[in-house]
């Protein structure tokens, strides 16, 4: 996993806010490309607002028909 700076940042960012309202804090941006034995890749792109984990699933490149999703913390009740 490798976190976003800069650039890099502000495009996964803006990527993200398309589906939701932009946030009052900015989030830590992170980047995660996995690979299968069978050579195929996926990427996710994730933000961490402190209190709330989301992640976005890019198709080749992450553009706006990826799918962004919510983190549980199972092991955690919510309030």
């Amino acid at each position: 996993m490798e976190a976003l700076h800069a650039e890099k940042a502000d495009a996964a960012i803006k990527m993200f806010e398309a589906y939701f309202d932009k946030s009052k804090k900015r989030p830590v941006a992170y980047s995660l490309v996995v690979s299968s034995n069978s050579g195929k890749t996926l990427k996710f792109n994730f933000f961490d607002f402190g209190n709330s984990r989301w992640g976005m699933w890019c198709n080749k490149e992450c553009e706006p028909s990826s799918w962004p999703f919510m983190l549980l913390d199972m092991a955690k009740s919510p309030n």
